[in-house]
């Protein structure tokens, strides 16, 4: 639930493409990494929200809504760009 199918295909093409062992030690070493951390977090957890707070806590819950909102419009704006210039270039706009 962590990873979405770019991660894992990324992961999948490096270790393929990886010729020397160092290369593939340190593609391993960033997988292992990208899953320590989260866990780190959840198991921190709940220090965490004691040290921040119910308000604190509620802070960047919108700040993170923010941010997520951000990401949404860029993706949608770079599509419809990305649309503009294929009909731009078929000679349709």
């Amino acid at each position: 639930m962590l990873t979405d199918p770019d991660a894992i295909t990324t992961a999948i093409v490096l270790m393929k493409t990886a010729e020397s062992l160092p290369f593939k030690g340190i593609v391993l070493l960033a997988i292992i990494l990208t899953f320590l951390a989260p866990w780190i977090l959840f198991r921190m957890s709940e220090q965490v929200h004691r040290v921040l707070g119910v308000t604190g806590s509620m802070v960047i819950t919108r700040m993170m809504g923010l941010i997520l909102g951000a990401i949404a419009v860029q993706f949608i704006t770079e599509g419809l760009w990305d649309i503009f210039l294929a009909l731009q270039q078929s000679g349709v706009g």
